[in-house]
């Protein structure tokens, strides 16, 4: 799917939330989620859950909780 509307549709809704007084990180992920599905509406959870899955996959990440409990321990 996809095409020229998307980037309308995108910018217009993230505008029309924040003009209805959402805070603009739940705009920001509903307009995500939106475009997700209007790209792909097929895949939409499969790409969503592979992508966050790649975003934790990160040793910066894993290595802040284990610096933390290494201090606690001490």
């Amino acid at each position: 799917m996809g095409g020229e509307f998307g980037p309308y549709l995108l910018i217009g809704g993230l505008l029309l939330l924040i003009i209805l007084s959402v805070p603009i990180a739940y705009a920001l992920g509903a307009m995500a989620l939106l475009m997700a599905y209007y790209i792909s509406p097929e895949n939409m959870p499969t790409a969503i859950l592979l992508k966050a899955s790649d975003g934790v996959d990160e040793f910066a990440l894993l290595a802040i909780p284990f610096f933390v409990f290494a201090g606690a321990l001490m």
